[in-house]
């Protein structure tokens, strides 16, 4: 079986939620357009973008 991109993203989403931070598709995300998304740990930001 292949590990793709896909999956390896796949699997790094499911072990965060694991830890405690949910996966969230940017569009999903409801705010204002002048409002920023600031996060503390940026490795979060690759599953808001």
């Amino acid at each position: 079986m292949k590990f793709t991109e896909e999956r390896l993203e796949k699997a790094f989403a499911e072990l965060l939620g694991q830890e405690g931070f949910p996966h969230h598709l940017g569009i999903t995300i409801t705010r204002k357009p002048d409002e920023v998304l600031i996060w503390k740990n940026p490795i979060l930001l690759i599953f808001v973008a």
